[in-house]
């Protein structure tokens, strides 16, 4: 019987999920927090707060009384050290968009105004001394090994962020979200993963060019990655920064209906689909594309328009199920000294910059809950699954060189991501009440491992 019963909630969330409309949703510009909370209240509350009543017949019954505004409070953390490839093998965060391939660094023709930093100009005359640059079409370890770094960093996130929900008239109301957040990526270690190869002396790594050596490639690249660095004016110093988070606004509308409220013998039932059109403005600051360990606090400087659309069904002696799809579109906008590869074998480093026009790919998602109102006393108790996707970036050069090859960063620009939200919270009074948030990791393809803390205090009114 039990089975039963789970096989028809399973079913139930699906048939919602299928004739949901298509619509948006905020979510963000960013692989460290695709999906930022803001509270640890339902997140289908709208403007509601559930109030039990004895009837004229004595029997215990619940409604949805609306409310003119909630105001949430919410100081939260963040952690990640890890993310997965499309193999769903984990890999460092510093990895996330590839190892750091060092010999690509040599190749592909120097753009105009630009010349190769003296270091880079010594290693390409050492390890390729029989080749005329520009050097094009030469092996790279696949194993990525040889001549690669791997760089292991350790993500931190704390902030304080509030959700304020003020209602406008009927159905309609409007939802204003923002904080500020101190952001520190640590590079705890950067491996030398070229002694790791299994190339030697008898077995070389190209054996058309016995330059290249594992010795000679340690010594003009590997042990000068600081040089390197300097030469090219990359900083990769860990980086720390407190600054304002991205405001947003989102306008929705709701509607309970109610269902078998007055039949003694169903068990009261309220459906409340629900409709959202949001849109973020990018007051967090820019990530600095010199600064190799810098991440974003929003969505990079990209405003952004977005909605949403779903359904919450509330079996009021039970539980709540409800869903939500939707997509967000991101704005282009123009960036100086973006850093972009003059080599498509070029991974995470590139030696040189330009200005371009990025135009971000979609996000779309998807959201299902399962909640319980009052299970236990006040306390309150919601799950909610996440999946989120970010589609392919196009950037385009302002300046045409054909030198640069912004493809490549187009094809490590998508990410995806799956998250659990688990919230609870304890009514202390009719217009207050405490709340803790818990958003775990699921799977994720080149997004960060990341898992939130957070705490929360609701008023209501």
């Amino acid at each position: 019987m039990l089975l039963k019963c789970h096989k028809r909630l399973i079913l139930l969330i699906c048939m919602i999920s299928y004739f949901a409309p298509v619509s948006a949703v905020p979510t963000s510009y960013s692989r460290n927090d695709p999906f930022p909370v803001y509270t640890s209240l339902d997140p289908y509350t709208f403007l509601y707060k559930k109030e039990r009543f004895i009837d004229k017949d004595g029997i215990e019954r619940q409604r949805y009384v609306p409310q003119a505004f909630y105001l949430s409070l919410s100081p939260f953390g963040q952690n990640a050290d890890s993310s997965r490839d499309n193999f769903k093998n984990l890999i460092p965060l510093g990895d996330i968009t590839g190892r750091w391939s060092m010999l690509p660094l040599l190749f592909g023709c120097t753009p105009a105004c630009d010349t190769l930093p003296p270091v880079l100009l010594e290693a390409q005359q050492a390890l390729y001394p029989t080749i005329t640059p520009p050097i094009c079409n030469q092996k790279i370890d696949k194993c990525e090994q040889f001549a690669f770094f791997s760089a292991n960093t350790k993500y931190r996130k704390r902030g304080f962020r509030w959700d304020l929900n003020l209602h406008i008239c009927g159905d309609v109301g409007i939802n204003i979200q923002g904080g500020v957040s101190d952001i520190c990526n640590t590079a705890s270690c950067i491996n030398n993963l070229t002694s790791c190869s299994d190339y030697s002396d008898e077995n070389p790594f190209d054996p058309c060019n016995p330059a290249l050596t594992k010795e000679n490639v340690d010594k003009y690249l590997m042990d000068k990655l600081k040089v390197i660095a300097d030469e090219t004016c990359l900083d990769i110093c860990s980086y720390h920064l407190t600054t304002m988070e991205d405001l947003r606004f989102n306008l929705f509308w709701r509607h309970a209906y109610e269902g078998n409220t007055i039949i003694d013998h169903w068990p009261d039932l309220y459906v409340m689909p629900f409709l959202m059109l949001s849109g973020t403005v990018a007051i967090g600051k820019e990530r600095d594309p010199n600064k190799l360990f810098a991440l974003s606090h929003g969505n990079n400087d990209h405003h952004s328009i977005s909605g949403t659309a779903g359904i919450n069904i509330d079996f009021v002696e039970t539980v709540e199920v409800g869903c939500e799809i939707g997509a967000t579109h991101f704005f282009p906008r123009d960036f100086c000294g973006f850093r972009v590869p003059n080599n498509e074998c070029q991974q995470t480093i590139f030696p040189f910059n330009t200005d371009i026009h990025r135009s971000p790919g979609w996000n779309w998602h998807f959201a299902a809950k399962l909640g319980a109102y009052q299970f236990l006393e006040h306390l309150s108790f919601y799950f909610q699954y996440v999946l989120v996707q970010h589609q392919d970036d196009k950037i385009c050069l302002n300046c045409c060189d054909p030198c640069f090859e912004p493809e490549a960063l187009e094809k490590v620009s998508t990410w995806k991501t799956q998250l659990g939200n688990t919230g609870f919270n304890y009514d202390i009074s009719p217009h207050l009440s405490l709340g803790f948030l818990w958003q775990a990791p699921l799977m994720q393809q080149f997004a960060f491992r990341s898992t939130t803390l957070m705490f929360s205090l609701n008023v209501f009114y």
